[in-house]
Protein backbone atom coordinates (compact mmCIF):
# COMPACT_ATOMS: atom_id res chain seq x y z
CA UNK A 1 0.00 0.00 0.00
CA UNK A 2 2.77 2.10 1.15
CA UNK A 3 4.71 1.15 -2.48
CA UNK A 4 1.60 2.36 -4.30
CA UNK A 5 1.35 6.07 -2.93
CA UNK A 6 4.63 6.88 -3.52
CA UNK A 7 4.39 5.61 -7.15
CA UNK A 8 1.12 7.85 -7.45
CA UNK A 9 3.07 10.69 -5.65
CA UNK A 10 5.81 10.61 -8.04
CA UNK A 11 3.79 10.71 -11.23
CA UNK A 12 2.21 13.45 -10.36
CA UNK A 13 5.15 15.18 -9.90
CA UNK A 14 6.67 14.02 -12.60
CA UNK A 15 3.54 15.16 -14.99
CA UNK A 16 3.54 18.56 -13.03
CA UNK A 17 7.16 18.99 -13.81
CA UNK A 18 6.30 18.15 -17.62
CA UNK A 19 3.77 20.21 -17.65
CA UNK A 20 5.54 23.63 -16.02
CA UNK A 21 8.29 22.70 -18.81
CA UNK A 22 5.53 22.76 -21.70
CA UNK A 23 4.69 25.67 -20.15
CA UNK A 24 7.72 27.85 -20.16
CA UNK A 25 7.99 26.60 -23.97
CA UNK A 26 5.33 28.00 -24.70
CA UNK A 27 5.95 31.24 -23.07
CA UNK A 28 9.66 31.34 -24.18
CA UNK A 29 8.16 30.60 -28.39
CA UNK A 30 6.07 33.99 -28.01
CA UNK A 31 7.53 36.78 -29.91
CA UNK A 32 7.99 39.26 -27.83
CA UNK A 33 6.07 42.76 -28.06
CA UNK A 34 7.50 45.72 -27.89
CA UNK A 35 6.50 49.58 -28.55
CA UNK A 36 7.90 52.78 -29.68
CA UNK A 37 6.91 56.05 -29.67
CA UNK A 38 7.32 58.32 -32.85
CA UNK A 39 6.70 62.60 -32.94
CA UNK A 40 7.27 64.01 -36.04
CA UNK A 41 6.26 67.75 -37.06
CA UNK A 42 2.88 68.62 -39.74
CA UNK A 43 3.54 69.78 -42.55
CA UNK A 44 1.20 72.12 -45.18
CA UNK A 45 0.62 70.83 -48.26
CA UNK A 46 -1.29 72.69 -51.63
CA UNK A 47 -1.00 76.10 -50.02
CA UNK A 48 -1.11 79.52 -51.88
CA UNK A 49 1.70 81.21 -50.39
CA UNK A 50 1.60 84.13 -53.07
CA UNK A 51 -1.97 84.82 -51.16
CA UNK A 52 -1.48 83.07 -47.76
CA UNK A 53 0.30 82.92 -44.86
CA UNK A 54 -0.10 80.40 -41.74
CA UNK A 55 0.33 82.59 -38.60
CA UNK A 56 -0.58 80.29 -35.84
CA UNK A 57 -1.79 76.42 -35.03
CA UNK A 58 -2.98 74.80 -32.55
CA UNK A 59 -0.46 72.11 -32.84
CA UNK A 60 2.96 71.49 -34.98
CA UNK A 61 3.50 67.72 -34.03
CA UNK A 62 1.85 64.49 -34.70
CA UNK A 63 2.98 61.57 -32.13
CA UNK A 64 2.47 57.74 -33.27
CA UNK A 65 3.11 54.60 -30.72
CA UNK A 66 4.07 51.58 -33.12
CA UNK A 67 4.00 48.18 -31.58
CA UNK A 68 5.96 45.04 -32.96
CA UNK A 69 8.64 42.44 -31.99
CA UNK A 70 12.18 44.19 -31.53
CA UNK A 71 12.78 42.98 -34.87
CA UNK A 72 10.27 44.13 -36.46
CA UNK A 73 10.75 47.87 -34.97
CA UNK A 74 14.67 47.80 -35.39
CA UNK A 75 13.41 47.15 -39.30
CA UNK A 76 11.57 50.31 -38.91
CA UNK A 77 14.08 52.38 -38.04
CA UNK A 78 15.27 55.15 -40.32
CA UNK A 79 12.12 54.69 -42.66
CA UNK A 80 9.86 57.83 -42.63
CA UNK A 81 7.28 59.09 -41.07
CA UNK A 82 5.02 62.19 -42.06
CA UNK A 83 2.49 64.03 -41.04
CA UNK A 84 0.57 67.05 -43.06
CA UNK A 85 -2.47 69.14 -43.62
CA UNK A 86 -4.52 69.92 -46.82
CA UNK A 87 -5.12 73.74 -47.41
CA UNK A 88 -6.22 73.03 -51.39
CA UNK A 89 -9.59 74.93 -50.71
CA UNK A 90 -8.49 76.55 -47.52
CA UNK A 91 -9.98 80.45 -46.67
CA UNK A 92 -8.60 83.25 -44.82
CA UNK A 93 -9.33 82.62 -40.65
CA UNK A 94 -8.96 80.19 -38.14
CA UNK A 95 -10.49 76.59 -39.18
CA UNK A 96 -10.30 72.94 -38.13
CA UNK A 97 -8.54 70.92 -40.70
CA UNK A 98 -7.97 66.88 -40.47
CA UNK A 99 -4.47 65.56 -40.21
CA UNK A 100 -3.07 62.92 -42.31
CA UNK A 101 -0.25 60.43 -41.25
CA UNK A 102 1.74 58.38 -43.51
CA UNK A 103 3.92 55.81 -42.02
CA UNK A 104 5.52 52.40 -42.98
CA UNK A 105 3.45 49.61 -43.63
CA UNK A 106 5.25 47.31 -41.88
CA UNK A 107 4.30 48.79 -38.33
CA UNK A 108 1.38 48.26 -36.31
CA UNK A 109 -0.23 51.96 -35.14
CA UNK A 110 -1.68 52.13 -31.94
CA UNK A 111 -3.05 55.67 -31.79
CA UNK A 112 -2.10 59.00 -33.30
CA UNK A 113 -3.13 62.48 -32.07
CA UNK A 114 -4.12 65.05 -32.67
CA UNK A 115 -6.62 63.97 -35.19
CA UNK A 116 -7.24 67.49 -36.06
CA UNK A 117 -5.34 70.69 -36.24
CA UNK A 118 -7.04 74.57 -35.83
CA UNK A 119 -4.71 76.46 -38.53
CA UNK A 120 -5.21 80.67 -38.50
CA UNK A 121 -4.56 82.02 -42.32
CA UNK A 122 -4.19 85.40 -42.86
CA UNK A 123 -3.84 87.56 -46.38
CA UNK A 124 -0.22 88.15 -47.50
CA UNK A 125 0.51 91.96 -48.01
CA UNK A 126 3.46 93.83 -48.98
CA UNK A 127 5.19 97.05 -48.19
CA UNK A 128 8.49 99.26 -48.62
CA UNK A 129 10.86 100.43 -45.44
CA UNK A 130 13.52 102.50 -45.66
CA UNK A 131 17.00 100.88 -43.57
CA UNK A 132 17.67 102.71 -40.51
CA UNK A 133 21.86 101.76 -39.88
CA UNK A 134 22.84 101.66 -36.18
CA UNK A 135 26.51 101.54 -35.74
CA UNK A 136 28.70 100.37 -32.60
CA UNK A 137 30.89 103.04 -31.84
CA UNK A 138 33.88 100.52 -30.85
CA UNK A 139 34.24 100.18 -34.56
CA UNK A 140 36.06 103.60 -34.83
CA UNK A 141 39.55 103.23 -34.62
CA UNK A 142 41.74 105.86 -32.83
CA UNK A 143 41.81 109.28 -33.26
CA UNK A 144 38.32 109.31 -35.44
CA UNK A 145 34.76 108.91 -35.11
CA UNK A 146 31.94 107.45 -37.13
CA UNK A 147 29.94 109.81 -39.54
CA UNK A 148 26.54 109.29 -41.63
CA UNK A 149 27.45 105.81 -43.45
CA UNK A 150 25.74 104.53 -47.55
CA UNK A 151 23.69 101.54 -47.33
CA UNK A 152 22.53 99.37 -50.04
CA UNK A 153 19.90 98.91 -50.75
CA UNK A 154 18.37 102.04 -48.97
CA UNK A 155 14.98 100.64 -49.17
CA UNK A 156 13.72 97.08 -48.57
CA UNK A 157 10.34 95.29 -49.77
CA UNK A 158 8.73 93.90 -46.72
CA UNK A 159 6.38 90.72 -46.48
CA UNK A 160 4.06 89.30 -44.78
CA UNK A 161 0.69 89.12 -43.11
CA UNK A 162 -1.80 92.28 -43.59
CA UNK A 163 -1.86 93.02 -39.51
CA UNK A 164 1.33 92.24 -39.09
CA UNK A 165 2.91 94.49 -42.40
CA UNK A 166 1.20 97.65 -40.34
CA UNK A 167 3.17 97.34 -37.07
CA UNK A 168 6.60 97.27 -38.81
CA UNK A 169 7.62 100.75 -37.87
CA UNK A 170 11.50 100.58 -38.14
CA UNK A 171 13.61 98.11 -40.76
CA UNK A 172 16.97 98.41 -39.16
CA UNK A 173 20.45 97.24 -40.08
CA UNK A 174 22.33 96.61 -36.76
CA UNK A 175 25.94 96.99 -37.91
CA UNK A 176 28.66 95.35 -35.28
CA UNK A 177 32.21 93.82 -34.86
CA UNK A 178 35.20 92.83 -33.26
CA UNK A 179 37.68 95.21 -34.20
CA UNK A 180 37.86 98.55 -35.56
CA UNK A 181 37.34 99.59 -39.13
CA UNK A 182 39.34 101.06 -41.68
CA UNK A 183 38.60 103.79 -44.30
CA UNK A 184 36.91 102.15 -47.44
CA UNK A 185 36.25 98.92 -45.18
CA UNK A 186 32.33 97.05 -46.06
CA UNK A 187 30.59 95.37 -43.82
CA UNK A 188 27.00 92.81 -44.16
CA UNK A 189 24.44 93.55 -41.97
CA UNK A 190 20.80 91.72 -41.12
CA UNK A 191 17.96 93.65 -41.48
CA UNK A 192 15.39 93.29 -38.38
CA UNK A 193 12.08 94.52 -38.70
CA UNK A 194 10.62 96.10 -35.15
CA UNK A 195 7.62 97.62 -34.11
CA UNK A 196 7.49 101.21 -32.33
CA UNK A 197 8.78 99.32 -29.33
CA UNK A 198 11.65 98.20 -31.17
CA UNK A 199 10.18 94.40 -30.61
CA UNK A 200 10.89 91.82 -33.46
CA UNK A 201 7.62 91.96 -35.79
CA UNK A 202 6.74 88.12 -36.32
CA UNK A 203 6.08 86.47 -39.28
CA UNK A 204 7.37 89.38 -41.90
CA UNK A 205 10.09 88.84 -43.64
CA UNK A 206 12.25 91.71 -45.46
CA UNK A 207 13.71 91.29 -49.48
CA UNK A 208 16.73 91.70 -48.78
CA UNK A 209 17.56 90.11 -45.47
CA UNK A 210 20.88 91.32 -45.65
CA UNK A 211 22.18 95.25 -46.73
CA UNK A 212 25.88 96.53 -47.64
CA UNK A 213 26.91 99.16 -45.37
CA UNK A 214 30.18 101.48 -45.72
CA UNK A 215 31.01 103.15 -42.60
CA UNK A 216 32.79 107.19 -42.72
CA UNK A 217 35.23 108.11 -40.77
CA UNK A 218 35.70 111.81 -39.38
CA UNK A 219 38.65 112.45 -37.57
CA UNK A 220 37.83 113.88 -33.71
CA UNK A 221 38.59 117.57 -33.39
CA UNK A 222 40.45 118.08 -30.10
CA UNK A 223 38.05 120.47 -28.19
CA UNK A 224 38.77 122.15 -24.62
CA UNK A 225 36.30 124.19 -22.53
CA UNK A 226 37.68 127.94 -22.06
CA UNK A 227 37.34 130.79 -19.55
CA UNK A 228 35.42 133.95 -20.53
CA UNK A 229 37.34 136.93 -19.35
CA UNK A 230 35.85 140.67 -19.97
CA UNK A 231 38.02 142.89 -21.98
CA UNK A 232 37.10 146.37 -20.12
CA UNK A 233 37.72 149.45 -22.04
CA UNK A 234 38.24 152.65 -20.33
CA UNK A 235 37.41 154.12 -16.99
CA UNK A 236 34.10 154.63 -14.93
CA UNK A 237 33.08 158.33 -13.98
CA UNK A 238 35.22 160.12 -11.53
CA UNK A 239 33.87 158.53 -8.26
CA UNK A 240 32.76 155.33 -9.65
CA UNK A 241 34.32 152.09 -9.59
CA UNK A 242 33.28 148.72 -10.75
CA UNK A 243 32.08 146.69 -7.93
CA UNK A 244 31.30 143.09 -9.39
CA UNK A 245 30.47 141.96 -12.94
CA UNK A 246 28.79 138.35 -14.25
CA UNK A 247 29.19 136.75 -17.80
CA UNK A 248 26.90 134.33 -18.80
CA UNK A 249 28.31 131.70 -19.86
CA UNK A 250 30.97 131.62 -18.17
CA UNK A 251 33.36 129.54 -20.43
CA UNK A 252 33.19 128.20 -24.10
CA UNK A 253 33.90 125.15 -25.83
CA UNK A 254 36.28 125.97 -28.41
CA UNK A 255 37.64 123.29 -31.27
CA UNK A 256 40.65 123.31 -33.45
CA UNK A 257 44.20 123.16 -33.72
CA UNK A 258 45.56 120.82 -30.65
CA UNK A 259 48.97 123.38 -30.33
CA UNK A 260 46.92 126.34 -30.23
CA UNK A 261 44.32 125.09 -28.31
CA UNK A 262 47.13 124.21 -25.33
CA UNK A 263 49.04 127.86 -25.24
CA UNK A 264 45.49 129.44 -24.41
CA UNK A 265 43.47 128.98 -21.24
CA UNK A 266 40.41 131.88 -21.46
CA UNK A 267 38.57 133.99 -24.02
CA UNK A 268 38.54 137.59 -24.14
CA UNK A 269 35.19 139.61 -25.85
CA UNK A 270 35.11 142.29 -27.80
CA UNK A 271 36.02 146.13 -25.78
CA UNK A 272 33.73 146.58 -23.17
CA UNK A 273 33.28 150.55 -22.91
CA UNK A 274 33.33 151.80 -19.19
CA UNK A 275 33.78 155.54 -20.11
CA UNK A 276 31.97 157.73 -18.06
CA UNK A 277 30.04 154.80 -16.80
CA UNK A 278 27.77 155.78 -13.37
CA UNK A 279 25.29 153.28 -13.32
CA UNK A 280 24.55 149.22 -13.53
CA UNK A 281 24.93 148.16 -16.98
CA UNK A 282 24.07 144.80 -18.80
CA UNK A 283 25.76 144.12 -22.13
CA UNK A 284 25.88 141.66 -25.14
CA UNK A 285 28.89 141.09 -26.65
CA UNK A 286 30.71 139.14 -28.65
CA UNK A 287 33.94 136.67 -28.13
CA UNK A 288 37.22 136.99 -30.01
CA UNK A 289 37.35 133.48 -31.44
CA UNK A 290 41.43 133.27 -32.58
CA UNK A 291 41.89 132.30 -36.17
CA UNK A 292 42.22 128.36 -36.82
CA UNK A 293 39.56 127.64 -33.93
CA UNK A 294 35.69 127.13 -33.84
CA UNK A 295 33.10 127.97 -30.98
CA UNK A 296 30.53 125.91 -30.30
CA UNK A 297 27.15 127.68 -29.78
CA UNK A 298 26.79 130.80 -29.87
CA UNK A 299 29.45 133.38 -30.21
CA UNK A 300 27.56 136.26 -28.07
CA UNK A 301 28.14 136.65 -23.81
CA UNK A 302 26.36 138.45 -21.69
CA UNK A 303 27.97 141.02 -19.08
CA UNK A 304 26.42 142.24 -16.28
CA UNK A 305 28.26 145.00 -14.55
CA UNK A 306 27.73 146.38 -11.15
CA UNK A 307 29.00 150.21 -10.42
CA UNK A 308 29.63 151.77 -6.77
CA UNK A 309 30.44 155.17 -5.65
CA UNK A 310 33.70 155.20 -4.05
CA UNK A 311 34.20 155.73 -0.66
CA UNK A 312 35.92 158.99 0.77
CA UNK A 313 38.05 158.08 4.11
CA UNK A 314 36.89 160.14 6.85
CA UNK A 315 39.84 162.37 8.05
Amino acid sequence: MLTSLRKNLLLKIVSLLISLGIWLYVQLSKPQVAQQTVAFDVRFVNLDRSKFIVTSTSSTQVKVLASGTPEELKKLKGKEYSAYIDLLDAEPGLKEYPVRVNYPTEAKVDWERPPTVFVNLEPLAHGVRRVEVVQDDSLAPSGFALGEPTVMPEMVKIEGPQSRIDDVATARALVLGTKAIKPGDQLVAPVELLDKNNKIVPFVTAEPNEVTVRPTLAPIVPRHNLLVTPNWQGQPAFGFRVLSYTITPNQVEVSGDYKRLTTIATLETDPIPLSELSADKTVTVPLRVPSGLSLKGSRNVTVRIKVGAIETPTP
